[in-house]
């Protein structure tokens, strides 16, 4: 199993809400992960591997500008 990627709130107490899977993929390789749900909240994204090392030579964390989501 990959890692959980987590969006936390640090303003409600640090409550965290899943986001995805990081899927294990092989050495030197790319992999995207999008959030299950269709808006998550928070100014703090946690990855966490209970099971392995996790190494990761760069990530790229994208969102949008508060106010500019519509439902």
């Amino acid at each position: 199993m990959g890692a959980m990627v987590r969006v936390c709130k640090q303003v409600s107490g640090g409550s965290c809400l899943p986001c995805g899977i990081v899927p294990e993929v092989d050495r030197g390789a790319w992999t995207t992960v999008y959030c299950t749900a269709s808006y998550i909240e928070g100014d703090r994204v946690e990855i966490i591997h209970a099971y392995n090392r996790l190494v990761l030579c760069e990530i790229e964390i994208f969102g949008l500008q508060l106010g500019t989501f519509e439902r």
